[in-house]
């Protein structure tokens, strides 16, 4: 399992973010039996090796985690040479088995909210006041958001050096100016609607697919502005469902006339309780040590490690003596 994790210490909208990067096994699991559970023994495994991993970021601080649920294309295995009895999951499938771990850490309250990339970023419903802004949206090395983005970025500026040259570009600025007028938006000068454009565009992208975009919330957001609470205190309405905002939207609540307080939609005012935020460290450090090695550093360099020493996985014979040798190479790095 390849991860990202971005620390307290890291800017924001990073800040405190994990992404699952790639994930990958082997089929030698024995035996090859249902667990109580009803599921196969090594979904069962696997499920309670991710659940603990989600615990731990937890424990350590870290408030969400997100999870591309996208079957790997050919090459993009983390092991060399899997087993030719192992079939890939289709996209449907990883999704479900991903949703299926996610739904068992909800019930030993490790994840509080279930949600995906679309929704959480790119759509504000009720009273939620967050800004649709590509400046909101965690930046993660080979996710699908990033690149699909810089390609657009790309695109918009070939089209206004296109309508500078071609000197057309009044017609095109009406229709973009109309595009996003008719999506909402106010705020029509040059950074701010370009802004506008890629999320729009981004966002036109994304939605068919956007149940592969996993988000996973190990802390509570805010209702109103969408960001983690890790400190302070959160804002909870007992009378709504999943109702909670943080210390700077209740203080800006707390200013506005009764007829504008929760719920917005509502004649009625709802009272707001306080809930003290606990257990959150301020600092996500992990308190193992790390293990520095080159070969394990990113993917490609691990299966470029297995490849050049024919580490393979395809049978079970194999598979035990790469295994030995990769656990030898981590402990001893500097070997040649």
């Amino acid at each position: 399992m390849y991860v990202q994790e971005f620390g307290a210490e890291c800017a924001f909208p990073n800040q405190r973010r994990v992404y699952l990067s790639y994930l990958d096994s082997v089929k030698y699991l024995r035996p090859g039996i249902k667990a109580a559970t009803g599921e196969a023994l090594c979904t069962f495994v696997y499920h309670e090796i991710l659940i603990g991993y989600l615990e731990y970021c937890k424990q350590r601080g870290f408030t969400s985690c997100y999870i591309w649920a996208r079957p790997p294309l050919e090459g993009d295995n983390i092991f060399y040479c899997n087993p030719t009895i192992q079939t890939t999951r289709t996209s449907d499938k990883l999704r479900e088995w991903c949703l299926a771990m996610i739904r068992k850490a909800t019930k030993e309250e490790i994840v509080v909210e279930l949600t995906n990339l679309y929704d959480h970023f790119f759509i504000t419903t009720g009273e939620c006041k967050a800004k649709v802004t590509a400046s909101r949206l965690p930046y993660f090395d080979g996710d699908y958001w990033p690149g699909v983005a810089e390609d657009m970025v790309n695109q918009l500026h070939q089209e206004e050096d296109d309508q500078k040259l071609q000197k057309k570009g009044n017609a095109k600025k009406i229709i973009r100016k109309r595009a996003l007028e008719a999506a909402g938006h106010t705020d029509l000068s040059g950074n701010a609607s370009e802004d506008d454009m890629l999320m729009q565009k981004l966002g036109e992208t994304i939605y068919p697919m956007e149940e592969d975009f996993i988000m996973v919330h190990l802390q509570y957001s805010c209702s109103n502005c969408r960001s983690f609470m890790s400190s302070g205190k959160r804002w909870a309405c007992h009378q709504c469902r999943s109702f909670y905002i943080c210390d700077k939207c209740y203080s800006a609540e707390q200013e506005l006339e009764e007829r504008e307080r929760h719920p917005s939609n509502s004649r009625e005012t709802h009272e707001l309780h306080p809930v003290d935020i606990v257990g959150v460290p301020e600092e996500t450090k992990d308190g193992d040590g790390i293990i520095e090695s080159k070969f394990f550093d990113t993917r490609h360099a691990f299966l470029s490690l297995c490849q050049e020493n024919h580490y393979q996985f395809d049978t079970l014979r194999r598979a035990k003596h790469s295994s030995m040798m990769v656990l030898y190479r981590l402990h001893n790095p500097t070997v040649v």
